[in-house]
């Protein structure tokens, strides 16, 4: 499965789906809030940031599901290390 991070029709049409399937679970989101939730699984701090950050980007760059895991990943690496990391060393 391929997921375009660029580009609006995509991200669009999976937060279209998000509020698709939330209602089908009794949930009631607006298209505004899907598109938020949307960019926030990816790691942006909402839609519009993600908008901002790929206004720019013309060429369309599909991506795997496992290197969304591992940008994931990564983000919350950055903001969450593992304890090890957290250790402080004393000579």
């Amino acid at each position: 499965m391929q997921l375009n991070t660029h580009g609006n029709t995509h991200f669009k049409g999976a937060a279209k789906n998000l509020a698709k399937e939330l209602k089908k679970q009794g949930f009631e989101v607006t298209h505004s809030n899907a598109l938020n939730i949307t960019a926030i699984t990816l790691g942006y701090k909402n839609y519009n940031t993600y908008k901002a950050l790929n206004e720019n980007e013309d060429e369309i760059s599909p991506i795997s599901l496992q290197d969304l895991q591992e940008i994931a990943n990564k983000k919350i690496e950055k903001h969450y290390p593992s304890i090890k990391d957290r250790f402080v060393v004393f000579p």
